[in-house]
């Protein structure tokens, strides 16, 4: 009689590549003139726009509101540094 014995075959994960930089540098605000008139005139819509995407689950309105809530106590560069942060985790950006 003759057995036979399989093998166990290990799998390995794909390596998770990064980190990565920065698309747009620090002061390449003018490369998307649209996107630089937005965010001058309505930081709050840019803003809920990039944590919506961060977090499909919630709206952009909530963000949105969030942030002019914030507005009125400066505390948005706290939820925007915050969201840099998490942004940051989430695309292994260093």
């Amino acid at each position: 009689m003759t057995y036979y014995t399989q093998i166990p075959q290990m799998t390995v994960p794909p390596a998770k590549e990064g980190p990565y930089e920065w698309r747009h540098g620090l002061f390449d605000c003018f490369g998307d003139c649209e996107l630089c008139l937005l965010t001058y005139f309505f930081p709050c819509i840019t803003y809920g726009r990039n944590k919506a995407k961060l977090t499909p689950d919630s709206g952009c309105a909530s963000e949105c509101l969030l942030w002019c809530c914030t507005s009125e106590f400066f505390g948005t560069w706290l939820i925007g540094s915050i969201t840099r942060g998490e942004i940051r985790q989430e695309r292994n950006i260093r």
